[in-house]
Formats: structure tokens, sequence, C-alpha cells
């Protein structure tokens, strides 16, 4: 909360500034993650073929990406636990 006072009494283009990296950077991560969980939902596409609605396949690949998001987390996790 410090750190947002202390923002919103800046000037405005540092604010703006700000922002802009800030975006920056929330976009690559989402694009990130996206293409890699594209990369891994095309690769066990072309194993076996897939004869399901459009929406089981949104389904199959949020899943995906929910599990892809939970080890990483579970990762992290295990890291700082043995620092």
């Amino acid at each position: 909360m410090d750190k947002i006072e202390n923002l919103q009494k800046k000037p405005e283009s540092y604010k703006k500034k700000v922002l802009f990296f800030s975006l920056i950077i929330i976009m690559a991560v989402i694009i990130s993650v996206w293409i890699f969980t594209l990369s891994l939902s095309s690769s066990e596409k072309n194993s076996q073929v897939i004869s399901s609605s459009p929406m089981q396949v949104l389904k199959e690949d949020f899943n995906n990406l929910k599990n892809t998001i939970k080890n990483s987390f579970n990762q992290i996790k295990d890291e700082k636990s043995e620092q």
C-alpha cells in the first residue's frame, strides 16, 4: 500500500511510464504462458486424432493451463522452501 501511495504522489509522466512497463511485463507473462500451453497442447494433439467439440477442446486446454500454472507455483514453492 505504501508503494501505491508513493506512486500517487509522483508526476503524471512517471505514472504513465510505470503503467506502460507494467503492462509490457504482464502481457509478456500472458503471451509466454499462452505460447507454452499452445506448444504443449499441439504436441499432444498431433499424437492422437481429436474428434471433440470445440468447447471440449477449450475445456481441455484450460485444464492444461491450470495444471501448468499449478505445477509452476509448486516448483517455486519447493525452491523457496529448499533455501
